[in-house]
């Protein structure tokens, strides 16, 4: 019985006006969200469109794929020197200061290198800042991949001196072309946010929406308790924002993949500038999981706290009403 009445209150948000409503509000999310996603990708072009980002995110994947995995001094040094060249030339800015690059090899240079630089950026500056300057101010030729380790560790002590006894030895970098799964987990939080607000929604339409179907009455006629009414609702919440949730998260990963690629799925989060102080030595597939798995369990509890909320102001209400004399 309590499945055929979980079934009931499904069906009860699966009708054409509020499944048209989800899709459009969630495709025109995802898509403006993605296509923005794209727009500030950390990708030079020297022209600025969608189709002109892609193609520079394609080129960079080629690009990095040359680079050697296993990050040794010698290449780290070659490719700021790359990169410095290209920064440092006058020729490649315009009369405000802007980067304005013309040279295509120049641009592949500048994208193949931009990852590592940024790196290296992030490892020397001030903590929370990030100087793209203090490159023309260090010495290329005495940065080594074990000064930028030393680097992260000094700072990771200075966040909290507890998180550097949990990391593990690392004695290279692991570079690649990861730029997907970065991209995904900075966007994740925005979708995840996205989620939890159709969460609420949908605890309110089980909870509160009761006209054409008349579900209190149902379950009443049945002479069912209270409590086991609000059980039923709270099972029918949790199964509708778990898949919602997890259909949100994969078709908007499966959007980043088909631009970005899989690459770099088991590469270590600190290989990006972005995480090099998370204290965590997982790869960014772990990350990724991790970061749903939070999404998810943030997910879990704002569908509790709703349905409580709305179950407590219900009996209020319906205690108040029983008072009210006429």
């Amino acid at each position: 019985m309590v499945k055929k009445l979980i079934f009931i209150e499904i069906k009860k948000c699966i009708n054409p006006k509020i499944i048209f409503a989800f899709c459009f509000f969630t495709i025109i999310f995802l898509s403006t969200f993605f296509l923005y996603s794209i727009s500030s990708t950390d990708v030079y072009v020297n022209e600025f469109s969608i189709n002109a980002k892609i193609d520079g995110i394609s080129a960079k994947r080629d690009a990095q794929a040359k680079i050697e995995k296993k990050l040794t001094d010698k290449e780290l040094r070659n490719s700021l020197k790359g990169f410095t060249g290209i920064t440092n030339d006058k020729s490649n800015f315009d009369s405000t200061g802007n980067l304005m690059i013309n040279d295509s090899e120049s641009i592949k240079m500048f994208n193949k290198y931009s990852d590592l630089a940024n790196l290296v950026i992030r490892a020397y500056s001030p903590m929370y800042s990030f100087n793209p300057n203090i490159l023309n101010h260090l010495d290329l030729n005495d940065i080594t991949v074990q000064s930028i380790f030393v680097n992260r560790e000094n700072n990771i002590k200075t966040i909290n001196p507890d998180f550097s006894d949990k990391l593990k030895e690392q004695k290279y970098i692991d570079f690649g072309y990861s730029l997907g799964w970065q991209t995904l987990l900075n966007d994740l939080p925005y979708i995840q946010i996205y989620s939890m607000i159709i969460s609420l929604i949908i605890a309110a339409l089980i909870f509160f929406v009761e006209k054409k179907c008349n579900m209190n009455m149902i379950l009443r006629t049945l002479a069912t308790k209270e409590s086991k009414i609000n059980f039923i609702k709270a099972i029918t919440v949790l199964i509708m924002n778990s898949a919602i949730y997890f259909s949100i998260v994969l078709i908007y990963s499966a959007l980043i993949w088909s631009v970005f690629g899989l690459e770099g799925w088991n590469m270590k989060i600190q290989t990006s500038y972005l995480f090099w102080l998370s204290p965590f030595n997982i790869n960014y597939f772990q990350a990724y999981v991790v970061n749903v798995l939070i999404g998810y369990l943030a997910v879990l509890v704002v569908t509790f706290f709703t349905c409580y909320e709305v179950t407590f102001v219900k009996t209020k209400l319906h205690s108040y009403s029983k008072n009210i004399q006429f």
